[in-house]
């Protein structure tokens, strides 16, 4: 019988639930991690300038902030901005 329970099909409505909490919590974060992409680019931008003008490399500026924003950045903090948009959703989920 626990293998039965175990092998068996889930329910059709099981499927469309899965298909919602991915939309809610996935798409639903892409706002915030774009603006705060967007925003710590911007930061990045700024200060690798006033850095880069003492150095007289001012066109290296583009690579620099995409290198630190693709390979170090990016992966971390969307991250974190996902995992804490997620939680709160479903922490309020629950909670109501």
């Amino acid at each position: 019988m626990l293998l039965q329970i175990i092998f068996s099909l889930p329910s059709a409505g099981g499927f469309g639930r899965f298909v919602y909490q991915m939309h809610r919590v996935g798409v639903m974060s892409l706002l915030i991690i774009t603006v705060s992409g967007l925003f710590i680019g911007l930061v990045l931008g700024l200060q690798g300038y006033s850095i880069l003008v003492n150095v007289g490399s001012e066109s290296m500026l583009g690579t620099m902030v995409s290198l630190t924003l693709l390979r170090e950045l990016a992966p971390v903090v969307a991250a974190l901005l996902f995992a804490g948009r997620a939680g709160s959703a479903l922490t309020a989920e629950i909670g109501s």
